[in-house]
């Protein structure tokens, strides 16, 4: 099966989208929220550690620069892609001092993500796990609550 190319974008999608079914299916649970921080030092160094982390196995990620002049790293692509995610309802930013985000999960959100992984990935068992691997990181250090 050829594989589809991807962006950092989609690859965050995915990514982040994964992440809360993962949480969701530990909780037993077929849809709800899942919050994301948006703290600024948090969102942005953790997101510096996956690119630095993964950018081999998933090049799309160098597409995210850092400035680390500051107190913290940050990105100003991330904070773009996030917009974009937003608008394209990928992800709900629903409350007013949006330090927190949420993908968000349809009915056929899984079997749309599986879909999506198949024509990225392919039969690439390597990049599958190491995709497991960068949403994990995502769910572990990022997600601050359910609902």
């Amino acid at each position: 099966m050829a594989t589809r190319r991807v962006d950092a974008e989609d690859l965050l999608a995915l990514a982040l989208q994964q992440a809360a079914l993962a949480v969701l299916n530990e909780q037993e649970r077929t849809g709800g929220d899942v919050w994301f921080t948006e703290d600024p030092p948090k969102l942005h160094g953790t997101l510096k550690e996956v690119r630095d982390r993964f950018a081999d196995l998933f090049p799309e990620l160098r597409e995210l620069s850092f400035n680390s002049e500051g107190a913290f790293p940050y990105s100003p692509e991330l904070r773009q892609i996030l917009g974009n995610l937003q608008l394209d309802g990928v992800i709900g930013r629903r409350n007013p001092s949006f330090d927190r985000f949420s993908p968000n999960i349809f009915p056929d959100t899984k079997t749309v993500v599986e879909e999506e992984l198949n024509a990225f990935f392919g039969d690439d068992k390597k990049l599958r796990v190491a995709f497991q691997q960068l949403a994990e990181e995502l769910r572990d250090k990022l997600v601050v609550g359910t609902k």
